[in-house]
């Protein structure tokens, strides 16, 4: 399932952060659906609709997906559910990637596909927050 293109950077590794700290709950997938409970300030409902097993579009009750059409919250039940999917034998090996390793490859992956806007966007963000801890 391949649905990273269709989320800002941003949003996909925030999303792989609420993953990695077990913030999804109650996942349920079906052949046209994914659900999911995530916590956040609160506990936000997630659906994800599929087609084929392809990521078609999402909704999140959380108030950044009123305006957006996609949340870290969906990110996250994403990533989810993209471990589940894996064949057990998988989860069990001793020689697969720790979570530090699978990171490291999800960051790399991220960065690579990072449109310029998304990277003049974090990069101008980050600068402003400099500037303002400079002022301090």
């Amino acid at each position: 399932m391949d649905w990273e293109d269709y989320f800002p950077t941003a949003i996909a590794e925030r999303g792989y952060d609420y993953y990695s700290k077990g913030y999804v709950t109650d996942l349920k997938q079906t052949e046209t659906q994914i659900t999911a409970t995530v916590t956040g300030t609160q506990d936000y409902c997630v659906v994800i609709d599929l087609a084929n097993g392809d990521f078609q579009d999402g909704t999140c009750e959380c108030p950044y997906a009123n305006s957006h059409p996609y949340c870290k919250h969906m990110a996250a039940v994403l990533y989810q559910a993209t471990v589940a999917d894996k064949p057990a034998s998988q989860h069990q090996d001793s020689k697969a990637p720790t979570d530090n390793d699978n990171r490291e490859q999800t960051s790399t992956k991220l960065v690579e596909r990072a449109t310029d806007r998304q990277v003049r966007d974090f990069l101008s963000d980050e600068f402003t927050i400099e500037v303002q801890q400079v002022r301090k």
